[in-house]
């Protein structure tokens, strides 16, 4: 029987997705697919984040 690995799950704290959002903001402003990378997540949960930045900005 062939077995399929599933992605192991990555829970970023407040503060990481705090600065995920500060960082999209600076300039140059890194990729989607280089934030991901860097926190070991994939591309769509950097979207996701940063589609609520406005509330982990006011964290």
């Amino acid at each position: 029987m062939l077995q399929i690995n599933k992605r192991s799950k990555k829970i970023l704290t407040a503060n990481q997705k705090y600065d995920i959002c500060i960082k999209k903001q600076s300039i140059p402003a890194p990729s989607n697919k280089e934030l991901a990378l860097e926190y070991s997540v994939g591309e769509s949960t950097i979207h996701d984040i940063l589609q609520q930045k406005e509330k982990w900005l006011s964290f």
